[in-house]
This record gives C-alpha cells, sequence and structure tokens, in this order.
C-alpha cells in the first residue's frame, strides 16, 4: 500500500487517501446502526410504531422547514402515539387528547424532566433555571419560591399598579405616534409591554434601566432564535464539531456573556439597595 501511494502523482495521492477516509467513515456510522438495531431488537420492548429512519439522522429528515404539518400528516399514518429519533435521541410524539392527558396529568412525574438542550442549559447556568432545571428537591423549592413570590393572588393584585402603569404608557406612546401620522408595529409595542412589565415584576426596575450599553430587547430576540435554532450537538453529539464552523457556539457564547452582564448589574443593584436601606434603619 505505502509503494503504490510512493508511486502515484501528489494529486492521486490525495484522491485515494479521501477515498479510503470516506469508505472508513462510512464503514463505522454503519457498524454503529448495525450495533443499534441489534441492541435494540434484542431487548424486546413493545414499542409504538415508527416510520423507517436513515442512518445517523434517524427521522430528522422527514420533519421539514414545517414540522407541525409533517407530525399531523405522520400522526396519520402510524396513529395517534408514534416513536421518532431524531438524530439518536428517541422521541414519543402524542397527537390525541386523551393520550395528552395521560402523559400530562395522570403521569406527570414521569414526565417532567426536559431534554437537555445546550443552549438552554449555557443560558441557564448549567440548568439552574426552573424551565429547564431536572424534577427533584431543587426543583420543587424554586416552584414554591415562584408561587408564593410572584404568582400567588396576592402578589399578583400587588402587580396591578405596574399593570396599569404599562398599559398607560402603551396607549400614550400609540396616541403620540398617531397624531404625528407616522406609520408603528403594534407587535413591537406589545412585546415591549411584555418585557417591561416581566422585568419589573422580576427585577423591580423597567429593562432599560438595568442594561446600560446592552440592547435588552435584542438580546432576548437573539436568545430566543438561538433555544429555537437546531443545533446539531442536540441531536448527533458526537457532530458537535461542526458547531465550531457555523456560528452557533459563538453565538451563544456572546448572548451568554451580555445575559450574564444584565443579570450582574441586577444582582449588584439590589444588594446595593438592601445595604441602603440597612444603614438608614
Amino acid at each position: 500500500m505505502s509503494n503504490l501511494l510512493l508511486d502515484q502523482p501528489v494529486g492521486e495521492i490525495s484522491k485515494t487517501t479521501f477515498l479510503w477516509i470516506t469508505y472508513v467513515l462510512l464503514s463505522i456510522i454503519s457498524l454503529k446502526w448495525l450495533l443499534s438495531i441489534t441492541r435494540k431488537a434484542k431487548t424486546h420492548h413493545k414499542l409504538p410504531p415508527s416510520p423507517f429512519r436513515l442512518p445517523v439522522i434517524g427521522n430528522l429528515h422527514q420533519l421539514g422547514s414545517l414540522p407541525h404539518r409533517k407530525l399531523t400528516l405522520l400522526a396519520k399514518s402510524y396513529g395517534p402515539i408514534m416513536l421518532l429519533h431524531l438524530g439518536n435521541k428517541p422521541t414519543l410524539v402524542v397527537s390525541s387528547a386523551s393520550y395528552a392527558q395521560e402523559f400530562l396529568k395522570t403521569h406527570d412525574t414521569c414526565f417532567l424532566n426536559r431534554p437537555e438542550l445546550k443552549a438552554f442549559k449555557k443560558v441557564s447556568y448549567g440548568g439552574s433555571d426552573i424551565a429547564v432545571s431536572p424534577y427533584g428537591d431543587t426543583w420543587k423549592y424554586m416552584r414554591s419560591l415562584l408561587a408564593q413570590q410572584i404568582l400567588s393572588p396576592k402578589r399578583v393584585k400587588a402587580f396591578r399598579v405596574l399593570r396599569e402603569e404599562e398599559t398607560f404608557q402603551l396607549i400614550k406612546k400609540i396616541e403620540e405616534v398617531s397624531v404625528r401620522g407616522d406609520p408603528f408595529n403594534l407587535s413591537e409595542f406589545l412585546y415591549s409591554v411584555q418585557v417591561g412589565l416581566l422585568c419589573k415584576v422580576a427585577f423591580g426596575e423597567h429593562f432599560s434601566a438595568q442594561t446600560g450599553s446592552i440592547n435588552f430587547k435584542d438580546l432576548l430576540e437573539e436568545l430566543m432564535l438561538l433555544v429555537g435554532a437546531f443545533d446539531v450537538e442536540d441531536f448527533i453529539p458526537w457532530l458537535g464539531w461542526i458547531n465550531k464552523f457555523n456560528g452557533i457556539n459563538t453565538r451563544q457564547d456572546k448572548v451568554f456573556q451580555k445575559l450574564n452582564v444584565v443579570v450582574e448589574n441586577i444582582l449588584k443593584d439590589h444588594t446595593d439597595n438592601n445595604k441602603a436601606r440597612g444603614g438608614e434603619r
């Protein structure tokens, strides 16, 4: 083999090397796929019906750009409960109200945990947020705090002044724009009200007072885009190196750094205010 390569031109050597590498990769992928099928056959689990899946990507190619429509079509063929393989992640799809009640109410404790998505884990400090934290004592404690400090009837009633203030500012802004005859985007206005109210309830101040040079609205929009974007590492972990070239890792790091600045400023302001009140006493 080595003598054969030495006798060939440089271009032929690179072509031959590429073909050998491609052959080895395809062999490894095929072997891994066959082993997974063999292991699954030995388990003898009675699984829901599932469409045919491809090696490595599973059923990802069947979702398309409108997954909800594709899932509806698949459900008509495979029933209200079907099993999809998104990469190497087995995913149960339920499209019936009666079955959904079984999962979300009757057996809810068995399905409380959310999948570990890299973007969520990154911006939630390792999955410590109540929205993505695994079910357990920590999650129960955070839920009790949320129910007592924000969602209790007494607290909701206390936030009425904030809701009225944000609504008044919205009406005033619409009136000013209408008097000038300028066009405006009502969706952006409503979004600003929601974000402003959320920040006042959670942090005690409007988002514009806490961000400094960081545009908090743009930061949230970028965060939502990254959380909803397709990340190949979430479905095929061993292909995560692709994110080093498509910009996903860089964008996630930048959003996390900006979000961390906002959180640090909020904590600092609360600490300073508490010290000031303590000094007055």
